[in-house]
């Protein structure tokens, strides 16, 4: 099991304070109050915390968790520098700052400033992430950052509108106040209207082409904007919806986190939630394991027994004759014949395909035997074969 080393950094626009803990006697194996705030410190810090601990004679292969707090966009490159060098040993920590003040307030910290915050919060990362009471911070996807930025905007402008409409009531409130600036406040009010409209229906169809935002319920929940949304009753809802179809997701779960099959499960449950009639399945089975076929077969017959209708297209025979009550078969993108499955068998329906008789799908080659190349005996694998 690898050691654990705490790397607070104190995040200022210009500057970064940092504190390297070593846990096994608790005090400080590095300090240092004026780093650059760029690429070039970000690399310092890396360079010298990895010299630092490899100094002390601990021996590699050494995790170093790195924790500094959100308090605004000063630390975002950071923040990104050290999740990409995960492979190297580093963890990263954005903290809530009421957390890391409590734990400031709990150990009787006076004191105030960088060098003292840095110490703060790799004392803070020691206590805390052994208890799992904080998570390692993973980047927010393009998606996710596009929809916070556009949020941010969003409240940008409403703020700047309510400041308009203030300074409007102030004027009103003059003693005949000049109509030229009157006339200037209520452009301005009008024209930031039109971008908070703007705004909006871009955060709308910016979920609508990105629906696996939806899933996410604290980032939903922190764009103003959108129509209210009881979550609570989605939840149960989905939950309610997940039993019934004995599929073994939470509510919770990220859409990036599941298979192309557990994916098309989800689809079909979907269908299913909005009564639909009929389902079209288009080559559901060219990215999925034999395994989670046989899942989607058992699905489908589940559903032809409710009365659901399935338009199954694929090129697979064995999947077509067991699943197809009726087959239409296509070429060129015109039907050529449509009949109950049982009128046909695969040399048929190859032929109607491809418009002549197949007589060997696969003929037999003569081709020259050269010398033996490799041999093998007695191969066996435990439970699948044994002794060929």
């Amino acid at each position: 099991m690898s050691l654990v080393f705490y790397l607070g950094i104190d995040v200022s626009k210009r500057s970064l304070a940092v504190n390297l803990k070593d846990p096994s006697k608790g005090n400080a194996l590095w300090t240092n109050k004026s780093l650059p705030n760029n690429e070039k410190g970000f690399a310092l810090i890396a360079e010298t915390a990895v010299r630092k601990i490899a100094a002390k004679g601990y021996a590699v292969p050494f995790t170093i968790v790195v924790g500094m707090e959100s308090t605004g966009v000063y630390g975002e490159r950071l923040a990104y520098y050290f999740y990409e060098r995960r492979a190297e040993g580093f963890c990263v920590y954005v903290l809530n700052p009421a957390g890391v003040r409590s734990f400031a307030k709990s150990a009787m910290t006076k004191n105030k400033n960088d060098a003292v915050d840095a110490h703060i919060i790799a004392s803070y990362l020691s206590a805390a992430v052994p208890q799992g009471v904080v998570y390692a911070w993973v980047p927010p996807t393009p998606e996710e950052a596009r929809l916070r930025a556009l949020s941010k905007r969003r409240e940008e402008l409403v703020n700047l509108r309510t400041q308009e409409k203030n300074r409007l009531e102030k004027l009103g409130g003059q003693f005949c106040p000049p109509a030229t600036v009157v006339s200037s406040v209520e452009s301005v009010i009008e024209h930031v209207e039109t971008e908070i409209q703007q705004i909006e229906k871009e955060i709308s169809n910016h979920i609508d082409r990105h629906p696996g935002l939806k899933t996410d319920v604290d980032l939903m929940r922190g764009i103003p904007g959108l129509r209210r949304v009881d979550w609570g009753k989605m939840r149960r809802d989905t939950l309610a919806l997940l039993r019934e179809q004995n599929l073994p997701y939470s509510p919770d779960t990220k859409l990036r986190d599941l298979s192309v099959s557990d994916i098309q499960m989800l689809e079909i449950t979907k269908a299913v939630s909005r009564d639909a009639d009929i389902i079209i399945m288009d080559e559901p089975t060219s990215a999925i394991t034999s395994r989670e076929v046989e899942g989607l077969i058992a699905k489908i017959f589940e559903l032809r027994e409710k009365g659901i209708a399935i338009i199954y297209i694929s090129h697979k025979m064995e999947e077509i004759f067991r699943i197809a009550d009726q087959i239409t078969i296509l070429r060129d993108g015109s039907v050529v014949d449509s009949q109950p499955a049982k009128n046909y068998d695969i040399d048929k329906v190859i032929a109607l395909m491809v418009g002549r008789t197949i007589t060997n799908v696969y003929p037999k080659e003569q081709v020259p035997v050269g010398d033996l190349v490799f041999e093998a005996k007695h191969l066996t694998r435990k439970g699948v074969f044994e002794l060929i």
